[in-house]
């Protein structure tokens, strides 16, 4: 799992509303319409009672590299913004867990340096950040095209979050192209999702590709001069793979945030029937 930086989530919690406002502007929802979208089109509206009702609590874990500082406070920002009860346990790990409880949690977030969770007590279904960031950035991208039944579309990373868009996307009719510095990596994931292909040589495929997931750690992967006006990306990556100038021609026609697309699927999908 990328780890962040405590850089990338500082005041996260301010920017909420202005990020929710360009959302809307590149896809006509907002955070909540993402994730609901990512679950098969579902309505918000199916999830409002269920939101008023669930309260979450937000365990920091110390294991491994430790705590990165503001990481729990962020989580719980996002969830209260989508309209949830959530508080951090004033403790850690299994102490913050039996906390979470004892004060009435019905859904619990959690990460480590190998994973980040959220679990349902009540259905005991459990949500990973890594599948749910790739269908949720599938889902933005799936909206901000206007939907992309039988066009191209470019995943340049074949690890857990590119795995997930790439089947995200084929599932919502798209022609998944599948790039990765580790050709076998990606040629074992089109081998599992029907009508891709493998692009060896991604200067060729950003040429031919307008609609693109970057799902790597790696910066610079995308150079301006692959950017069209008809270019629109998706970048759950961190750090963001695209060059300062490619991010500017791009504009509103780029997603990308640390946490939050990642945060509300999670939950949806924890909440969901």
């Amino acid at each position: 799992m990328t780890r962040l930086q405590p850089h990338d989530i500082t005041g996260l919690g301010e920017r909420l509303r202005a990020y929710e406002e360009r959302l809307r502007k590149a896809t006509g929802v907002g955070l909540a319409g993402i994730a609901a979208h990512s679950l098969g089109g579902t309505s918000t509206t199916a999830f409002a009672n269920i939101l008023k009702e669930t309260v979450v609590g937000v365990i920091p874990v110390s294991y491994g590299d430790g705590i990165i500082p503001g990481f729990s406070e962020a989580v719980k920002n996002i969830l209260e913004f989508l309209g949830v009860a959530a508080f951090v346990t004033r403790q850690a790990n299994l102490r913050g867990l039996g906390e979470a409880v004892e004060r009435g949690a019905s859904v619990l977030f959690l990460s480590d340096d190998d994973d980040f969770v959220a679990i349902n007590l009540t259905t005991r279904k459990v949500a990973g950040n890594s599948e749910a960031t790739g269908r949720g950035y599938g889902a933005a991208l799936d909206l901000m095209a206007g939907g992309i039944q039988d066009r191209e579309v470019l995943v340049i990373g074949a690890g857990p979050v590119g795995q997930s868009a790439a089947r995200y996307l084929s599932s919502r009719g798209g022609r998944v192209v599948i790039h990765d510095r580790d050709a076998d990596q990606a040629r074992l994931l089109a081998d599992t999702i029907p009508g891709s292909s493998v692009a060896m040589d991604l200067a060729a495929a950003l040429q031919r590709c307008a609609l693109i997931i970057e799902a790597t750690p790696s910066p610079g992967v995308i150079a301006h001069k692959y950017i069209t006006f008809g270019t629109l990306v998706a970048a759950p990556g961190v750090p963001l793979g695209i060059d300062a100038e490619g991010r500017k021609m791009l504009g509103g026609r780029l997603i990308h945030d640390p946490l939050e697309i990642g945060v509300a699927t999670m939950l949806y999908t924890a909440l969901a029937e």
